[in-house]
């Protein structure tokens, strides 16, 4: 049983931090993100193990805190009136790569 509880003191591994990086860039937050990520970890054979490993099952406030991070480095800073805008101007041309339309209004 103390095995299990030390397994919860590791850092997440780099290939899963990218596997909830595209968990969020897909639409989903972070309680999303870990229920799917803990489900698919049960479905091996040694989910229960894998599951206690924060490694590779990183804690509820490891995974909001990498999302925090997410979205201030996609969305630039919520707080700031002028910030979004900045941003999405800076990610017009990847939206229109894409076969999006982005149209706002820009008041001087």
């Amino acid at each position: 049983m103390e095995i299990f509880r030390s397994l919860g003191y590791l850092r997440i591994h780099p290939d899963v931090k990218e596997e909830f990086l595209e968990y969020f860039n897909n639409g989903h937050g972070p309680a999303d993100a870990c229920q799917m990520h803990e489900d698919k970890l049960l479905l091996d054979d040694d989910g229960e193990i894998k599951v206690a490993n924060a490694a590779i099952n990183p804690k509820k406030r490891t995974v909001y805190h990498l999302h925090d991070k997410w979205l201030l480095s996609t969305f630039g800073k919520a707080w700031s009136s002028k910030e979004p805008l900045d941003k999405l101007k800076e990610k017009l041309e990847t939206y229109k790569e894409e076969g999006e339309s982005i149209f706002f209004l820009e008041y001087t």
